[in-house]
């Protein structure tokens, strides 16, 4: 599955684990993703969305965040009361 939208990109992301999570939350967390998700039609409060989305699945399964990429995925999750739900 290639998620499209902010609720396939949430059901996707809350499957992923381990290094697959981090991995994949790193490269989230690039201007390059950021410009394809525009691309795909996404406008900045969307994408922003979407790696906030990996930040909140990382504080979930207690990974350290990045601390660099093209947003703060710390700020994100400090944001996201249901980063600190499970």
């Amino acid at each position: 599955m290639s998620p499209v939208t902010v609720p396939e990109w949430t059901l996707y992301i809350q499957n992923l684990e381990g290094d697959d999570l981090r991995n994949q939350a790193i490269n989230a967390n690039s201007f390059s993703f950021v410009r394809t998700l525009m691309s795909e039609g996404f406008d900045m409060d969307g994408v922003q969305q979407v790696v906030g989305l990996f930040a909140r699945r990382m504080v979930q399964v207690g990974m350290l965040l990045p601390s660099v990429g093209a947003f703060d995925m710390e700020e994100l999750a400090s944001k996201d009361a249901l980063a600190f739900l499970l």
